[in-house]
């Protein structure tokens, strides 16, 4: 059975862990000294993945799904297995783990699925070539063959967390200390996470210095999701009477962007409870109310994107229902995830009824007032799947009973829904 055609969005909830925190701390721990416990993992798809490969150079990884705990011991040497190492669907998991591997003995095959197989990696094997790398290809399935990596300084010209953070993962067994700049501010995961596994990391204005060593094992509690979080807020925004709490969502800076661009909609988000980060690796986190109200259009531009990408299409949705026409621009970075996620969306909104242009790597998207129809939540992209299931529910149509590619960021997506709109949801709203 599905989830209820029809009702608001009343109540508390909550997202999974954040992804990319999970990933990271994974591999970390993987080739960590020692045991690393990781609360609040997210155990879906893409971690799967994740687990799976640090399961194959040799570390131990153990769930115990009643506290979504991940606990790993890991290995100072990794192992080289027979087989090549299945990176599944997750294109983090595939780029930080050419960094990671780099500089260590050995000798690895990395695949992935059909989409990931089609997704580039030259954008990270050329700048870790640089430092020494001894890597065969430039798309899936690719080789590496461990060898010594240079310490220095490299540029990354491309806005991308995943192409930093396999540099900063492969200055770990490099011969000194690496500095990486890049001019566009990107997700910061990986430079909080390092100090906590007592590594070494100097932070400056556009750029951050690695120093080599061996991570240590630690304890890290993941915040939930906030790009998970954007499609129940989207939703609590549209459908009429909703009013929602989500809690304990990450709000690091590099994450909130989404947040920026529904308040110039005029949306009603407030974060509450917010605690905020003790120093440069901690998490900031806190909750997010979110009451139903009328939206105005709005614009994202090109410096705007690294800090919303994920959340891009959860922001089209909200511009499809938004008074006026609003402009997203600079979005290059979004045909290069699971699927072209421009030409989706603009095919997703056409399904809707919504005027929508696209013009190079620009949407541009003219508000409506209802949907004309309902559209399929069967998208192989994750993102893709959510925006579509969100359209839905602000239309009244019925969700179906799963969503299978939301598991790869969001299992559970349908369940929480049908909580929200139960009666026993709206205790003392």
């Amino acid at each position: 059975m599905g989830a209820a055609s029809r009702g608001p969005l009343v109540g508390e909830s909550s997202v999974p862990g954040d992804k990319s925190v999970t990933h990271r701390a994974l591999l970390l721990g993987a080739l960590a000294e020692g045991e690393t416990r990781v609360r609040g993992a997210l155990d879906a798809g893409d971690t799967r993945s994740t687990a799976g490969v640090v399961r194959a150079l040799g570390a131990s990884v153990a769930w115990d799904a009643s506290d979504a705990c991940c606990t790993i011991v890991g290995v100072e040497a990794p192992r080289s297995p027979p087989h090549a190492l299945d990176c599944g669907n997750a294109g983090t998991l595939a780029r930080l783990l050419l960094g990671l591997l780099a500089g260590h003995a050995g000798r690895w095959t990395f695949d992935g699925d059909a989409s990931l197989r089609g997704r580039p990696m030259g954008r990270v094997v050329r700048p870790l070539a640089g430092l020494g790398a001894d890597l065969r290809g430039e798309r899936l399935p690719l080789e590496l063959r461990g060898s010594p990596l240079r310490g220095g300084r490299v540029e990354v010209h491309v806005p991308s967390a995943q192409v930093k953070s396999a540099l900063m993962l492969a200055a770990l067994r490099a011969d000194a200390p690496l500095t990486v700049a890049q001019h566009v501010a990107t997700r910061d995961h990986t430079e909080r996470l390092l100090p906590r596994f007592g590594l070494r990391v100097e932070r400056e204005p556009g750029a951050v210095t690695v120093h080599p060593g061996r991570p240590r094992g630690t304890t890290i509690d993941v915040p939930g999701d906030p790009s998970a979080a954007a499609f129940l807020v989207v939703a609590a925004l549209l459908v009429p009477g909703s009013e929602l709490v989500l809690r304990d969502v990450g709000l690091w800076p590099r994450r909130t962007g989404f947040l920026r661009a529904l308040d110039r909609a005029g949306a009603d988000v407030t974060p509450l409870r917010v605690r905020a980060a003790d120093d440069a690796s901690d998490d900031p986190r806190g909750d997010l109310r979110v009451v139903c109200g009328e939206l105005e259009a709005f614009e994202i531009a090109p410096d705007d994107v690294p800090d919303l990408v994920d959340e891009l299409p959860a922001l089209a949705i909200a511009a499809a229902r938004a008074r006026g026409t609003s402009r997203f621009a600079g979005l290059g970075e979004l045909r290069v995830k699971e699927s072209d996620r421009v030409l989706a969306l603009a095919e997703l909104l056409a399904t809707l009824g919504v005027p929508v242009r696209v013009d190079g790597d620009a949407l541009t998207i003219t508000g409506v007032t209802r949907f004309v129809a309902a559209p399929s939540t069967g998208h192989d992209d994750h993102r893709i799947a959510l925006a579509a299931a969100v359209a839905r529910l602000v239309m009244g149509a019925a969700l179906p009973a799963e969503i299978p590619s939301a598991d790869v960021s969001f299992p559970g997506f349908v369940g929480a829904v049908e909580r929200l709109r139960a009666p026993s949801a709206r205790t003392g709203w």
